[in-house]
């Protein structure tokens, strides 16, 4: 999906080149897709007050979380 490709990218570059952090708090999310673990600069990635049961099992890759 070309948008979903499009939204990724534009994250990774906000990422690099700002804060490197992504904050989703309270969004309502009841899920997240396992393509924000391939945000290998992410230094903060703030979910809370979301519907999320569960996060992807490739989140355990994000080794510069803090």
């Amino acid at each position: 999906m070309e948008t979903q490709h499009n939204s990724t990218a534009e994250l990774r570059r906000r990422i690099r080149e700002e804060s490197k952090a992504l904050n989703l708090e309270g969004r309502g999310l009841l899920w997240i897709s396992g393509a924000v673990t391939e945000l290998m600069e992410l230094k903060l990635l703030n979910l809370s007050h979301n519907e999320l049961a569960k996060l992807p099992a490739s989140t355990s890759n994000l080794a510069n979380l803090t």
